[in-house]
């Protein structure tokens, strides 16, 4: 396989993984009770909807099309956090904590894809695709940032109800 051909691949899997998300993101959404939580998982997933588009520009930039069915990873996820759920019977306010490890797990999987995809594409002189790839990271680390600061408060309010109740 050529460079060129496994950036394609790549591309593919990263829309693939993309597109497979959306249905946990929405799954998440739907359980959470947090106006806060329920407000950042919609602009992940709103994001992830941008990202799916300019994989498929990044795509027609190369002459591509995509043309992969499912994204193991994204089941991966999928399977993780349905464990969490089932086998764990947690309250209502870890599962949105959970949610959002859940979406910083994906968030770490894309951005390793990216920046290995912007190798490759700088590295065969494709230039657009590497500034898109470049973008799409961008996005993805202010996306980490809404997040990380979220977890930290909701971790520190359910920890205080924990200790009211044990008192």
């Amino acid at each position: 396989m050529m460079t060129r051909e496994h950036l394609v691949q790549l591309l593919q899997e990263m829309y693939a993984f993309h597109r497979d998300t959306l249905p946990l993101l929405d799954s998440l959404r739907h359980m959470a009770n947090d106006k806060r939580v329920r407000s950042v998982l919609q602009t992940q997933h709103d994001g992830v909807r941008g990202e799916m588009e300019t994989a498929e520009r990044a795509l027609n930039l190369l002459g591509a099309r995509y043309s992969m069915e499912h994204s193991i990873l994204a089941a991966g996820l999928k399977e993780d956090s349905d464990r969490f759920r089932h086998r764990q019977s947690p309250e209502r306010a870890l599962i949105e904590v959970h949610a959002l490890l859940v979406v910083l797990t994906a968030a770490g999987i894309v951005r390793s894809k990216y920046q290995g995809a912007m190798e490759m594409a700088q590295a065969i002189g494709e230039q657009d695709v590497t500034r898109l790839l470049e973008e799409m990271d961008g996005r993805e680390v202010t996306g980490q940032a809404d997040l990380g600061e979220l977890m930290p408060q909701l971790i520190q309010e359910i920890n205080a109800r924990e200790i009211r109740r044990a008192a």
